[in-house]
């Protein structure tokens, strides 16, 4: 919200936040009590033979790991940049393929990748047993669900 409404990277208290986007025409709802984080998944089986549990367990497997992501958080400076960044990654490009969000569950199914960027409430993470990385080193900022509307629908 912050950075794509309003524009800001600075940090907000929840007051702030209700006050900056109610000024925009906004109400956001209290949290929901849930996260819809980024995170990296990879198949069971490929976790079990690696012995993989956190994303810093990855740099074992830097260079040969082949890792399918949305062209978005590709490109998105609080998404892989920040997390080659944190976690010292230095996947070749050559081993990350880049594609449509919904078409990466399909790649790592098809065992064309070894893991996937995913949002952490997917629901196919659980159907096709995947397996989420923890974010050790808090690479991923948090983001909280909540509802979003206009001030018109709420009034």
């Amino acid at each position: 919200l912050k950075e794509n409404i309003l524009k800001t990277k600075e940090s907000l208290s929840p007051s702030e936040l209700k006050e900056k986007l109610l000024s925009l025409g906004f109400v956001i709802s209290d949290s929901l009590g849930f996260e819809n984080i980024y995170a990296i998944a990879v198949a069971r089986k490929f976790a079990e033979r690696h012995n993989l549990t956190t994303l810093s367990d990855l740099q074992q497997l830097s260079k040969t790991i082949r890792l399918g992501l949305a062209h978005e958080f590709f490109s998105r400076p609080d998404g892989y940049p920040h997390l080659t960044k944190i976690y010292g990654l230095s996947i070749p490009r050559e081993n990350i393929r880049l594609m449509e969000h919904s078409l990466l569950y399909t790649a790592i199914e098809n065992d064309k990748v070894d893991a996937i960027e995913v949002y952490s409430t997917d629901g196919k993470i659980e159907k096709l047993g995947l397996v989420l990385l923890k974010d050790d080193r808090f690479a991923f900022p948090k983001y909280e669900a909540v509802l979003l509307v206009h001030k018109d629908f709420v009034s």
